[in-house]
């Protein structure tokens, strides 16, 4: 898997374009691909950056038909790993990756743009890897007192932690439409 961006597109190709000329080539180019992608705003993404330094593991309900899967990612560079938390239990880490988030800082300073992309095997749907990456920019992006709890509390305090808080959270958000999945 790529993780330097002059590998994917020419970076002396596109230091001319605005960031948003740049966001257009990054989405048509993704378009047909397999996977998920977007752009963030540089400050958005030194947020995410910053609590994924500080929490860099955490655990997000996946609706499934008879409930949710608990999917854990981990934060290392540049990455999110995802894993099924059953999976996570059962091989550590060895555990199969279901879905890896790439962020690509190269145009973060001259653009104020960060790049990611999510690459996805077959054990989980484009929604559910969409599902997953707004859970993470939510959770991880937000200045809300309560999920920066949850955070704090899974990484910090894991006997504290409650996976119905999380869920509650899950829903709520769902209901208020913050997450288009």
């Amino acid at each position: 898997k790529e993780k330097d961006l002059n590998l994917i597109m020419k970076l002396d190709a596109i230091k001319e374009k605005s960031a948003q000329e740049i966001e257009s080539i990054w989405k048509e180019y993704h378009k047909l691909k397999h996977g998920v992608y977007t752009v963030l705003p540089a400050k958005l993404f030194e947020k995410i950056s910053s609590n994924l330094k500080n929490f860099p593991i955490f655990l997000f309900p996946l609706p499934r038909t008879d409930g949710y899967e608990f999917i854990m990612c981990q934060f290392l560079d540049q990455s999110c790993y995802f894993t099924s938390l059953i999976n996570y239990q059962t091989f550590k880490e060895n555990a199969p990756i279901c879905l890896t988030v790439t962020y690509f800082t190269e145009l973060m300073n001259e653009k104020d743009i960060v790049l990611m992309r999510g690459e996805y095997d077959n054990s989980i749907q484009t929604h559910e890897a969409q599902c997953l990456v707004n859970q993470l920019q939510l959770y991880y992006g937000s200045q809300d007192e309560k999920i920066c709890n949850l955070l704090s509390k899974f990484n910090n305090q894991p006997d504290t932690f409650n996976h119905i808080d999380l869920i509650s959270a899950f829903e709520s958000t769902f209901q208020t439409g913050l997450i288009n999945s």
